[in-house]
């Protein structure tokens, strides 16, 4: 079968993912009505649009590496087995400028409004932030923080 695949024009190859769930439609719509809004608005207010998102590290989730060994005879190297676990919150803007927080608690409301009120003073000018639809991005503290700070602007 892959001889023929490969007289055909055939390579093996990763496939690429998508989402059964994703509405092509909708996104077609978002980045050709909603996201040019987004960056007019934030060129008009001297603003940077930057986008965010968190994820989580574990140190024994990496493979382990090669090493040398007698022929027949396992290689062994001697770990201590404590996990250290680290989440990390970024967000990067478009030309790159890149803004962080490493925390070793659980992913909370509380952390990402103190994620977003650092931005805009690191960054030295208000900041828009495009982020994906996590709970806690969509809850009601950063929404109503969001509603009583007055620099800050909504993007999802």
């Amino acid at each position: 079968m892959g001889k023929w695949l490969r007289r055909h024009g055939f390579t093996p190859q990763r496939p690429a993912r998508r989402s059964y769930r994703q509405k092509s439609e909708k996104v077609a719509q978002w980045l050709e009505v909603e996201y040019p809004a987004i960056v007019a608005r934030a060129r008009g207010e001297h603003a940077v649009v930057t986008w965010a998102d968190q994820c989580g590290l574990r140190s024994d989730t990496a493979p382990p590496g090669r090493s040398w060994a007698p022929k027949g005879s396992t290689p062994l190297v001697r770990v201590n087995g404590k996990r250290l676990r680290v989440n990390v919150m970024s967000a990067i803007a478009f030309r790159g400028a890149l803004r962080f927080s490493v925390f070793t608690g659980r992913f909370t409301a509380k952390v990402f409004i103190t994620f977003l009120d650092r931005l805009p003073r690191q960054a030295g000018r208000k900041v828009h932030v495009i982020a994906d639809r996590h709970p806690v991005h969509r809850s009601k503290a950063v929404t109503a923080w969001l509603a009583e700070t007055p620099t800050a602007s909504s993007c999802t």
